[in-house]
């Protein structure tokens, strides 16, 4: 498969290549935090840009194959493709919800609350989660107590770990402040 689609490159320079890909894997689509989901449980893909084609056998390995260095979020979504290399990637260790905040913390969402919401049912300890359903009337500062008890293994009647929303994801880790601090301002139910 591999070879098939080198062929099909023959008709760019390396350069071109290596800059197609690189663009195609700075879209918004990489950064859009329900995708994880998607790509996630799928068991097949087909990644289609223009009148291009790859399946996500070949994607998923066009970076490593070419020398590129995705961003740390599109390597995630990368990782997680429908492909041989996910069974060898830290998808393969059935992430828990903390796991996946750490890998997809980055990501885009209309509502901040997403940011959990899309995580949980792909993640290991989402089934533990019942308290943890999707729910836009929750208040943001609910969503982090209910989330942080769940990360943090302690008792839901217990006080949260984290006060709020930014210290709930800057404990994961590898977050931006700029997507922190939009989520930590939203503390009211987004209609």
């Amino acid at each position: 498969m591999w070879r098939e689609l080198q062929l099909d490159w023959t008709k760019h320079t390396e350069r071109e290549v290596k800059i197609g890909l690189t663009e195609l894997m700075g879209t918004a689509w990489f950064r859009r935090v329900w995708i994880s989901q998607e790509v996630a449980n799928a068991t097949e893909a087909i990644v289609c840009a223009g009148d291009n084609v790859a399946s996500s056998h070949i994607f998923a390995a066009a970076p490593i194959m070419r020398d590129i260095k995705p961003s740390p979020l599109c390597q995630a979504v990368l990782d997680n493709m429908p492909c041989p290399l996910r069974n060898v990637t830290w998808w393969s260790l059935q992430p828990d919800l903390l796991t996946l905040l750490r890998k997809f913390g980055n990501s885009e969402a209309s509502d901040p609350r997403d940011n959990i919401y899309a995580l949980l049912g792909i993640s290991s300890d989402g089934v533990k989660a019942l308290v943890l359903q999707p729910g836009y009337t929750k208040l943001a500062r609910q969503l982090v107590h209910v989330a942080s008890t769940l990360i943090s293994g302690s008792i839901a009647e217990a006080p949260s770990p984290f006060p709020d929303m930014t210290s709930l994801l800057r404990s994961t880790m590898y977050l931006p402040y700029a997507i922190i601090d939009m989520i930590a301002e939203t503390d009211s139910v987004v209609q």
